[in-house]
């Protein structure tokens, strides 16, 4: 199975229309995600931090690694306005985030940082769990998430009762290769002729997943 690279793109800070009520966007937030081409990449990766406090009063203070400022904010009908500098920036609540745009481009706040969690594994899954064609759908790699058709690739991993077909696909080109599986615990570990494994793992979502290093692919199931 190859490696899927990563892909770093320029930057760049945005922010959007609004849907907020005040009571619910006053606090801290801090700049969680940037979004780009649909590609979610982690600010910590580019030793980014951005801090935005609202405060009850009208006021407000945007801290970044550059600079600290203070300005104003207020509700402009269903719409989040903060102004610094005689700009303007428009925010919208979503979700318990603020979400901003501009070129195709998003900022994303939480008000609670927090490290992203491998959806649960399934400790009770068996051999007839695995059976089905498994396509890949989304990569994440050094703190980044990115679909798989938009690298221009695709990967169907197909089981049944310990077989496994492999087909793989990167813009023109194709490779399938087949192996034999087997339980290890809860994991299905596929063996192919060149001595190297793939390990599934089942998640109670109904998705799974392949290790590798520092990058996780996910699967979903044919219907």
């Amino acid at each position: 199975m190859k490696k899927l690279a990563a892909v770093i793109l320029a930057l760049l800070l945005c922010l959007g229309t609004a849907l907020a009520d005040s009571a619910d966007v006053v606090g801290v937030w801090y700049l969680d995600e940037i979004i780009t081409d649909g590609v979610v990449l982690n600010p910590s990766l580019f030793e980014m931090d951005m801090t935005l406090e609202l405060l009850t009063d009208g006021t407000a203070r945007r801290m970044t690694q550059t600079a600290d400022e203070t300005g104003t904010w207020a509700m402009n009908g269903q719409s989040v306005v903060f102004s610094l500098a005689g700009s303007t920036e428009t925010f919208t609540l979503e979700n318990g985030k603020l979400t901003g745009c501009r070129d195709n481009m998003e900022i994303v706040l939480v008000k609670e940082r927090f490290a992203p969690s491998m959806p649960e594994i399934r400790q009770d899954a068996v051999l007839a769990d695995f059976n089905g064609a498994w396509y890949a759908t989304l990569v994440e790699s050094m703190g980044m998430r990115f679909p798989v058709a938009d690298m221009g690739m695709s990967m169907v991993i197909t089981l049944a009762n310990g077989t496994a077909i492999i087909d793989e696909g990167v813009e023109e080109q194709t490779a399938v290769s087949s192996g034999t599986a087997a339980m290890n615990g809860s994991t299905l570990v596929i063996a192919l002729p060149d001595g190297s494994t793939i390990p599934l793992q089942l998640h109670a979502t109904g998705e799974v997943s392949y290790t590798a290093e520092d990058t996780v692919i996910f699967f979903e199931r044919v219907q």
